[in-house]
């Protein structure tokens, strides 16, 4: 892939590849995320599109791997070097839609951790 070649650095391994954390604003490679047209893409400061998204995809996939979710909010205390948690809300949360994302990305909450690098059987798995 041209990317990992262009942007690419090596990782413990040796092994080169695509290690980035990217928001809306560029990161040290110069990448970073834009929501466009129900499209998530991953871009580089020149303009060039390095991956994209639907954030239908990526909805479904969320859905599929994690259906529901509890957040839970607590105080903790740590009394003789013990820590003990005062537990005052849960929340339930079930599903997900490609406008919540979007939302979502635009308003940073969430982050994409880009990890793409070139097998040994010369694939790629993102």
């Amino acid at each position: 892939m041209k990317a990992i070649k262009k942007y690419g650095g090596l990782d413990a391994n040796g092994r080169k590849g695509l290690y980035y954390t990217m928001s809306l604003k560029p990161n040290s490679a110069g990448l970073f995320l834009e929501v466009a047209k129900a499209t998530i893409l991953v871009r580089y400061m020149s303009g060039e599109i390095i991956a994209s998204w639907s954030l239908q995809s990526l909805a479904d996939r969320f859905i599929q791997k994690i259906p529901s979710l509890i957040f839970i909010s607590a105080n903790m205390e740590e009394r003789a070097g013990k820590g003990y948690f005062y537990f005052y809300r849960a929340q339930l949360m079930k599903g997900t839609s490609p406008e919540l994302l979007e939302n979502q990305f635009k308003e940073e909450n969430i982050l994409v951790d880009l990890k793409l690098n070139k097998c040994t059987k010369s694939w790629y798995r993102p």
